[in-house]
C-alpha cells in the first residue's frame, strides 16, 4: 500500500540544519520563494514557522532535511498535522548534487535548494515521516541510548585500567575475565585503591569479600590470593601514586553510576519489549537473546506494510535502515 500523500503542499521548503543557525529555501505554490538563516533555539524556529503556518493558510507544507533525530526534527514532528517531514539520505542528496551540479561552482544551489527542488520535483520517490507506536519510539530510544551509554562507559573503563596499570597492576590481572566496570572489580578497588592498602588486609577478610560477592570457587580465590601475595610495588613515589589514585577513585564512581543507569535501561527494555505484542516474534530468533531481541523490535517494528513489496526503492537505498524515516 502506498502511503504517499498526494502531491497538493501549499509550500514546499529544504532546511540545512547546523549547529548554530539553520538554511531553509521555502517555494510557495505560486512560484514566490526565500531562503533565510534561522537561529537553532527552539523560541526562533518557532517563530519562522508560525510565520510559515500563517503564510501557507489552512494548507499543508512539505519539509525535507538531511536529519532523522535530533531538536529540529523532534520539534518539526510536534506539527505533523501541517507539515509532511521528508528525511533525505546524505547519500542520495550528494548524488542529486553531483548529477545536475558537478561543476561545482560557487553559483551551484545551495543545500536548501536542492533539498526543496528533490522533495518538490521527486516527491514520489521519496517516503514522508510515518510515526510509530509509542511503545516503539521509546523501545528504539532506550536501546539506542543504553548502546551509547556502554560506549561510554568502555571508554571509563579503558581509562581506568591505563591508570591501573601504572600503579596497581594486580587488580587488572584479578579481574581479567569479568573486566574491571564489574561491581566486585569496582567494589574491590573502593575498599583496597593501592597495593599498600590491600597488603594490611587479612587473608580471612580478603577471602570474606569474595564470598560476599558469590564468588565462591575455591581455586579461584586461591589463586587470586597467590597473585596478591606476590605481587610488588610498581613505585613508592607518592607523587605518582595519589593523583593516580584519585584518578581512579573518581573513574570507580563514574563507572558504578554506568553500571547502576544500564541496569534500569535493561529493566525499562524489558518491559517494552514484553508489553509488545510482536514481541514473541523475536525472541524466539536464534541467537536473539534479552538484550538482541528488543533491539531487532526496535529496528523492525510491526509496520508490515512496510514489508508488502520488496522492490520498495528506498528500503535498500545505501545508508539507510529499514526504519530509517523513524523520529528518534
Amino acid at each position: 500500500m502506498d502511503i504517499r500523500p498526494p502531491f497538493s503542499y501549499q509550500a514546499t521548503v529544504g532546511i540545512d540544519w547546523a549547529d548554530q543557525k539553520h538554511d531553509v529555501f521555502v517555494r510557495f505554490t505560486n512560484g514566490n520563494s526565500y531562503r533565510r538563516k534561522i537561529n537553532s533555539h527552539p523560541e526562533a524556529i518557532q517563530e519562522w514557522l508560525l510565520e510559515l503556518r500563517s503564510a501557507c493558510a489552512e494548507g499543508k507544507i512539505a519539509i525535507a532535511l538531511e536529519q532523522r533525530r535530533g531538536a529540529l526534527f523532534y520539534q518539526l514532528c510536534t506539527h505533523s498535522n501541517w507539515i509532511d517531514l521528508y528525511p533525505v539520505n546524505p547519500h542520495s542528496l550528494s548524488s542529486f548534487r553531483l548529477t545536475f551540479f558537478s561543476s561545482r561552482a560557487k553559483d551551484d544551489p545551495i543545500d536548501s535548494q536542492l533539498l526543496e527542488e528533490l522533495v518538490r520535483t521527486h516527491h514520489d520517490r521519496l517516503r514522508p515521516y510515518q510515526p510509530e507506536t509509542t511503545i516503539e519510539r521509546k523501545l528504539y530510544l532506550y536501546c539506542r541510548q543504553r548502546r551509547s551509554l556502554l560506549d561510554i562507559a568502555t571508554k571509563a573503563e579503558l581509562k581506568l585500567v591505563s591508570t591501573l596499570k601504572q600503579y596497581f597492576p594486580v587488580t587488572v590481572s584479578l579481574f581479567a575475565a569479568i573486566g574491571m566496570k564489574s561491581d566486585i572489580a569496582l567494589d574491590f578497588l573502593a575498599r583496597w585503591p593501592t597495593l599498600h592498602d590491600l597488603r594490611r588486609a587479612k587473608v580471612h577478610t580478603i577471602r570474606s569479600f569474595f564470598y560476599a560477592h558469590n564468588s565462591r570457587s575455591q581455586s579461584l580465590i586461591e589463586k587470586r590470593l597467590q597473585q596478591i601475595a606476590e605481587a610488588h610495588e610498581v613505585t613508592d613515589d607518592s607523587a605518582l601514586i595519589e593523583p593516580l589514585v584519585l584518578t581512579a577513585k573518581c573513574l570507580v564512581a563514574e563507572l558504578r553510576q554506568f553500571n547502576e543507569t544500564i541496569h534500569e535501561f535493561d529493566r525499562k527494555i524489558r518491559e517494552l519489549f514484553k508489553s509488545h505484542p510482536d514481541h514473541f516474534l523475536f525472541e524466539t530468533l536464534p541467537g536473539a537473546d534479552e538484550k538482541l531481541a528488543p533491539r531487532l523490535l526496535s529496528l523492525f517494528g510491526s509496520d508490515r506494510s512496510r514489508w508488502t513489496d520488496a522492490t520498495s526503492p528506498d528500503i535498500f537505498a545505501p545508508g539507510s535502515t529499514s526504519r530509517g524515516t523513524r523520529c528518534g
